[in-house]
């Protein structure tokens, strides 16, 4: 996801779903979603060279890749799970309602 802005980006949440490793660009819309060196790879934007460069060493390197791809599953199965955005839009509602 090399793009110079973004929202929250649903492309990214549903690699993470899938069990993706990502590769994003550093704003901090995707800072949001993706640790760096943990749950995937934050490059520069407008950074061809880096952006070519990360998706040959993930491509070679199998381990890296299940790493970064299970943390980013952790993440988004914990903190965007069905069950944690009703909680979280149930909280936002008391609030509200109060």
């Amino acid at each position: 996801m090399p793009s110079v802005f973004e929202g929250m980006s649903n492309a990214i949440l549903e690699a993470m779903a899938a069990r993706r490793a990502i590769i994003a660009s550093d704003i901090p819309e995707n800072r949001e979603l993706i640790e760096n060196k943990k749950s995937g790879v934050l490059i520069p934007f407008k950074n061809p060279q880096l952006l070519g460069k990360t998706i040959l060493e993930l491509i070679e390197d199998h381990y890296q890749r299940i790493m970064y791809a299970d943390a980013a599953f952790a993440k988004v199965a914990s903190e965007f799970s069905m069950k944690k955005s009703i909680e979280k839009l149930d909280q936002a509602l008391a609030v509200i309602f109060k």
